[in-house]
């Protein structure tokens, strides 16, 4: 098996940096959200594994555990180490609006709580 790109490297905080990578998910598009345990955040990567953003920030989040996206919805469930679970609506923005019905597809662009 050979290893066709990386991303992160020694644990931290900065935005080439992860501090306990618990959960992955990867859309259509072959964009990635990662939880970030220790850093309280979901990390959005480019297909090409290198940091778009932030999607989920400490102000939204603390003590990660678990993620899973319901592409046919576009909600992202993230559970946490207290028991709660907490539901974003991800966002494509490269439309000018929602369709009117769950496509399956979504880039993980933006999200807004729910």
């Amino acid at each position: 098996m050979q290893v066709l790109r990386a991303y992160g490297g020694t644990n931290g905080s900065g935005s080439d940096r992860l501090d306990a990578p618990q959960r992955l998910v990867v859309d259509v598009f072959g964009y990635a959200l990662v939880l970030d345990r220790n850093n309280d955040r979901i990390v959005l990567l480019n297909p090409n594994l290198f940091y778009a953003r932030d999607v989920v920030g400490r102000a939204a989040i603390k003590q990660p555990r678990r993620m899973y996206f319901d592409a046919d919805t576009g909600h992202l469930f993230v559970g946490f180490l207290d028991g709660r679970v907490a539901v974003f609506r991800v966002i494509n923005v490269t439309s000018p609006k929602p369709p009117p019905t769950p496509t399956g597809r979504s880039s993980f662009n933006r999200q807004q709580s729910v």
